[in-house]
C-alpha cells in the first residue's frame, strides 16, 4: 500500500476515475442500471483513499431514481451526499419510476436539472414525465429510453441542445421537443405503423448533421409492410426529399413481420460507409423493393436467424455494393448442428474469374455466432480478391468450427486469423 498511497493525490484521483468510468462501460454495469457504479469500497481502503475518492466531484455523478428508492430516506441522504459531491459537474440521471412510484425524488434532482448531460429513462410515470415537461435542460446531451413510459402518453422536452437519442420502442409513446428543436447527431428509432410524420420530421430537421441512424421496425401480423403514409411501395430518395449529407452509419433492423428494401431510400446518403442489416426473424415473403447501388460503402453487417435466408439476399447485396472491404456475418440464434455452411456459400468462389467475382475488394471477413464446417474451404475466399487479409471469429465461432472439424488455426498460413468478442 505505501507506494501507492505516495502517489500524487491528482494521479490517484485520475485512477479511480478511470476505475469508475470503465465499471460504467462494461456490459455488466449495464445488467442493473439501477445500482451506481462500485466505488464505495475505495473509501475502506485507507483514510488517505477516502480523502481523494470524496474530493473528486466526477466520481459522484451518476445519479438514479428507482421505484425501490425513491421514498426511502437514506435514498434521498444519499442522492444529497452525490449532489453535493459532484459539486457543478454534470450528471448522469436515470429514472425508473413506473405507475404507482414515489416522484419525489426526481423533484429534488430537477432542482439540478441544469447540470443533466446524459438522461436515461427505464420506466416513466405520467406524472414523472409531467415532471420532465415542466424543467429547462439546456446541457442535456444525451437521452435513453431502455423501455416503454406510461400507456402511450407521450413526452415532450425542453433540450436545445440534445445531440443523442434513442427513441422510446412504442410510437405511442411519442417523443417530441419543444423549441429551438434538437439537431441530432444519433438517432435510434423504433416505428411499428404507418404513421411516419413524427419520424419524418425528426430526419428532416437533423438531416444534415445525422452521422448515426438506427431505425427498427415491427410490422404487426397481417400488415403489409411500408414506410409510406398511405402503404404504398413505391419509393425513392426523393420521396422524402431527404438529404444525409453526414450520415456515415446506418442500421435497419426487422424485428418482427414483413419488410423491404425500401427503408434503404429513406434518403441520400452520399458519405454512408458502414451499413447493417438486421433481422431477428426473417420472414418467407416477396421482397418488394430494390436495393439502391451504394457504390459509397465500405463495410456491411448482415445479421440473420440462418445461413440459408443469407443465400437470398446476398446477390441483391452483393451488387448494390460492389466496393465492399469489410463484411460482417452474424447469426442472430443458434444452429441445431452446429455447423452453417450455408453462409459461406456466397462467398466461395465457382469458377469464377476476377471480373465476375462479387466483393472483389473484400479485406476481412468477421464471422459471429457461426460454426464453419470442416468441408468448407475459407483458403478459397481469397481467390479473386488480392486485398483479402483477414478471417476475423468470435469464441463461439470459433469454438463451434472446432466442434466441427474445422482448424481455423491452419488457415494462418494463407491469411490472418484473428479471435476477439469486440
Amino acid at each position: 500500500m505505501n507506494h501507492i498511497d505516495s502517489l500524487p493525490p491528482e494521479l490517484l484521483s485520475h485512477i479511480f476515475y478511470v476505475i469508475y468510468d470503465s465499471i460504467k462501460g462494461s456490459k455488466f454495469w449495464w445488467r442493473d442500471k439501477t445500482q451506481p457504479p462500485v466505488i464505495l469500497t475505495l473509501l475502506l481502503v485507507s483514510s488517505h483513499w477516502h480523502q481523494v475518492a470524496i474530493t473528486n466531484p466526477s466520481l459522484w455523478t451518476y445519479i438514479p431514481i428507482t421505484r425501490q428508492t425513491s421514498s426511502s430516506e437514506q435514498a434521498r441522504k444519499f442522492v444529497e451526499r452525490d449532489l453535493l459531491r459532484s459539486k457543478e459537474c454534470s450528471l448522469e440521471v436515470l429514472v425508473h419510476l413506473p405507475a404507482g412510484s414515489s416522484e419525489a425524488l426526481l423533484k429534488q434532482v430537477a432542482e439540478h436539472a441544469h447540470r443533466w448531460r446524459t438522461l436515461y429513462v427505464d420506466h416513466l410515470s405520467a406524472e414523472a414525465a409531467r415532471i420532465l415537461e415542466q424543467i429547462s435542460l439546456p446541457h442535456l446531451f444525451s437521452l435513453s429510453f431502455f423501455r416503454r413510459f406510461g400507456s402511450g402518453f407521450g413526452i415532450k422536452l425542453n433540450a436545445p441542445n440534445l445531440k443523442m437519442v434513442k427513441a422510446p420502442i412504442r410510437e405511442s409513446d411519442a417523443l417530441a421537443f419543444g423549441d429551438p428543436l434538437p439537431i441530432f447527431t444519433k438517432l435510434l428509432y423504433s416505428k411499428s405503423s404507418n404513421n411516419t410524420e413524427l419520424l419524418v420530421s425528426h430526419l428532416r430537421h437533423s438531416q444534415h448533421s445525422l452521422k448515426i441512424l438506427r431505425l427498427s421496425f415491427v410490422t404487426p401480423p397481417g400488415r403489409r409492410f411500408s414506410i409510406l403514409p398511405d402503404g404504398g411501395t413505391q419509393v425513392s430518395p426523393d420521396t422524402f426529399d431527404l438529404s444525409f449529407t453526414a450520415l456515415t452509419d446506418y442500421t435497419v433492423q426487422f424485428n418482427a413481420g414483413a419488410w423491404d428494401w425500401n427503408v434503404l431510400h429513406m434518403g441520400h446518403m452520399p458519405l454512408l460507409r458502414h451499413l447493417t442489416v438486421y433481422w431477428y426473424i426473417f420472414e418467407n415473403v416477396a421482397i418488394t423493393g430494390t436495393i439502391p447501388l451504394m457504390p459509397q460503402l465500405l463495410s456491411l453487417q448482415v445479421s440473420l436467424d440462418h445461413g440459408r435466408h443469407f443465400k437470398k439476399v446476398a446477390s441483391s447485396l452483393q451488387s448494390a455494393t460492389p466496393n465492399i472491404e469489410r463484411l460482417c456475418l452474424d447469426q442472430t440464434h443458434p444452429s441445431v448442428c452446429g455447423n452453417d455452411s450455408e453462409w459461406l456459400s456466397p462467398l466461395i468462389p465457382e469458377g469464377q474469374d476476377h471480373v465476375e467475382a462479387r466483393w472483389p475488394k473484400l479485406v476481412v471477413l468477421r464471422l459471429c455466432e457461426l460454426g464453419i464446417p470442416e468441408w468448407d474451404d475459407l483458403k478459397s475466399v481469397p481467390a479473386c480478391r488480392p486485398a483479402f487479409k483477414q478471417v476475423s471469429v468470435d469464441s463461439a465461432c470459433w469454438d463451434m468450427s472446432k466442434g466441427s472439424k474445422q482448424d481455423l488455426n491452419a488457415l494462418k498460413q494463407h491469411f490472418e486469423v484473428l479471435v476477439t468478442d469486440d
